[in-house]
């Protein structure tokens, strides 16, 4: 009777390995396996490296499995020399660096010693490289993007949104298809969080279809919940059918249902329409680029502004064209908006170097600052200014370009504005160590201390600054080490 015990026993050890610890039949581990990276499911095989596009570590690391019958390890590495650190799985780990290094090796295996091993690294292999220096002052974050334009005009080239920390810590990174714009965050009416990025989109906007500069009409508006979520796209609906891409400078988002976007539209003119002082042969058509303002509510469109309601506009362009018959005249160029502290708009037109205020009662132009068109005797005014916005004593905060090639240095200038006598005065002026030729923005953070961002400096450096002024003191400095030119920064 015992020999039959003990064979017994022999047949039955084989069929154990069977049975997990629950007296249920294990499973056997198939060539792939399904995990949860912050919230992003990736399929792991054996030796395959993943290279993640996109990734938050703001609220930490966590690596979820929902298969429980495997042994599923994660240890992260800051670089391949670097000693492991084990991640406990389904909790959130907080010390965690993303560089183009960094990465996860991930192990699962069953009772039956198959296994699945693989690398998951934390960014692409051309994730951005970049220095930071000092600490914000501030408790809010930076956000940008990688400014890169293709040489040839036609391919898409591929950039990045980035957030950085007061500490500088690269907290959130994705990489996007096409030029991108313009990346903030931004609380709504209503209370929710959304991220916006503007992107071109050249496959649904064609450039040779407006027959002006591709780069003034092929974006689209691209909004993100608090998680960095897709919640959809903008483009400018007509309403008959007819779709247009938006302007890539800036967008004024309220809520989902609720925005002040910008378009542009090429349009001729010819005979009676072309104003005495335009420059070139008068005798031929003249073209320029109409610069147009919407503000659409629950898809309605509540007013707009169209830049040739207002033909004087065309004699204050400031840059120096031979002939309006030659190409599609950029006279406006829009490049930043923000919310009146009465409600209307301000609005920076870049190549008349004015800030016009706009009723969003009725989308009129209600008075000019700045440039040939001037209507407060601003003595000493700006050029070609970017990001403007207004403080909560009324100033008006600008990123003063300079006009290029009379100011040796780019400016931050707060401007006191008495809209019922019209008149004007800098009151507050901070010269920048360099001068940029376009783009850039400021951000007033407490007396004195301003974030500021070059855009196209010369010499080129992609760098954005906090500086306090009143102790000629940088409290924190970014650079990007592969890029030379940042659109703008917003720190929010």
């Amino acid at each position: 009777m015992k020999k039959l015990k003990y064979l017994l026993l022999l047949l039955l050890i084989p069929i154990l390995p069977l049975f997990n610890a629950c007296g249920e039949p294990s499973s056997k581990l198939q060539d792939s396996f399904e995990i949860i990276i912050n919230g992003k499911t990736l399929t792991l095989q054996d030796e395959k490296i993943i290279r993640l596009d996109e990734l938050s570590i703001e609220n930490g690391l966590t690596v979820n499995v929902e298969e429980n019958d495997f042994i599923v390890t994660a240890n992260y590495y800051n670089n391949s020399q670097s000693d492991a650190v084990q991640l406990n799985l389904n909790q959130a780990f907080y010390q965690v660096e993303i560089t183009r290094n960094s990465f996860l090796q991930v192990t699962v295996e069953d009772d039956f010693k198959n296994k699945i091993e693989s690398t998951i690294y934390l960014a692409p292999e051309d994730l951005p490289r970049y220095e930071a220096q000092g600490e914000s002052v501030g408790d809010n974050n930076y956000y940008f993007t990688t400014y890169q334009a293709s040489s040839d005009g036609i391919t898409e080239p591929e950039t990045y949104l980035m957030k950085v920390s007061r500490k500088g810590e690269l907290l959130y990174y994705k990489k996007v298809q096409g030029e991108t714009y313009d990346f903030q965050k931004v609380i709504t009416t209503d209370k929710k969080v959304r991220y916006l990025y503007i992107q071109s989109d050249r496959e649904l906007f064609n450039k040779e279809d407006y027959g002006i500069n591709a780069s003034l009409v092929y974006a689209k508006v691209v909004v993100l919940d608090e998680n960095y979520n897709f919640v959809q796209e903008l483009v400018y609906d007509y309403g008959n059918g007819e779709i247009s891409g938006v302007e890539l400078h800036d967008i004024l988002y309220l809520n989902d249902n609720h925005y002040i976007m910008c378009t542009n539209d090429a349009r001729t003119l010819s005979g009676e329409d072309i104003p005495s002082y335009m420059q070139g042969d008068r005798s031929q058509n003249m073209y320029v680029v109409s610069c147009q303002l919407h503000e659409v509510k629950d898809g309605e469109i509540v007013w707009s502004f169209d830049s040739m309601d207002y033909p004087e506009l065309y004699a204050y362009y400031s840059t120096e064209v031979s002939d309006w018959t030659e190409e599609y005249i950029d006279y406006m160029h829009f490049n930043s908006l923000c919310l009146s502290n009465d409600g209307n708009l301000l609005v920076s037109f870049r190549n008349i170097s004015g800030i016009m205020k706009i009723s969003r009662q009725t989308g009129e132009k209600l008075w000019l600052l700045g440039g040939a068109g001037d209507e407060f005797n601003l003595e000493d005014s700006f050029g070609h200014q970017h990001e403007v916005t207004q403080l909560s004593n009324g100033n008006i905060l600008l990123y003063d370009n300079g006009i290029f090639g009379e100011v040796s240095n780019s400016r931050i200038i707060e401007i006191s504005v008495d809209e019922q006598n019209r008149t004007a005065e800098i009151v507050k002026c901070y010269n920048l160590d360099l001068a940029s030729f376009a783009m850039g923005s400021v951000t007033k953070i407490q007396e004195d201390v301003y974030v500021y961002c070059y855009g196209v400096p010369i010499p080129q450096m992609a760098y954005f600054a906090e500086m306090d002024f009143s102790r000629d003191v940088v409290n924190f400095s970014f650079r990007l080490i592969d890029f030379n030119v940042m659109y703008n920064v917003n720190y929010c």
